[in-house]
């Protein structure tokens, strides 16, 4: 599994930059419990995350943790495993096929 804890985000995208991507996500768990974006229409914030090159296809944001995410996420991936960005209190999962 494709994993990258808080810690490691934060210190990899600075605070600022890093709180900016942690909003959007939080807005958008706000609303619903699964939220799925094919690549071209997530937001811009959440697509920082992930650098495959335009591979991504899908991405799926939650106020799930990762050991309560259902069974039909990983299976959106076909070619290979989503790449999961815990927000803590939020959960980006990205799917690429690079």
């Amino acid at each position: 599994m494709n994993y990258h804890s808080f810690d490691e985000l934060l210190s990899y995208y600075g605070g600022v930059r890093f709180d900016s991507i942690r909003a959007v996500a939080r807005e958008v768990a706000q609303y619903c419990s699964f939220a799925v974006f094919s690549w071209k229409e997530a937001p811009d914030e959440l697509k920082k995350l992930c650098d495959q090159g335009g591979d991504e296809d899908w991405v799926v944001v939650t106020r799930h943790t990762h050991s309560l995410i259902p069974s039909w996420v990983e299976k959106l991936d076909w070619v290979s495993d989503p790449v999961y960005y815990d927000l803590l209190d939020t959960l980006v999962i990205v799917s690429t096929h690079a």
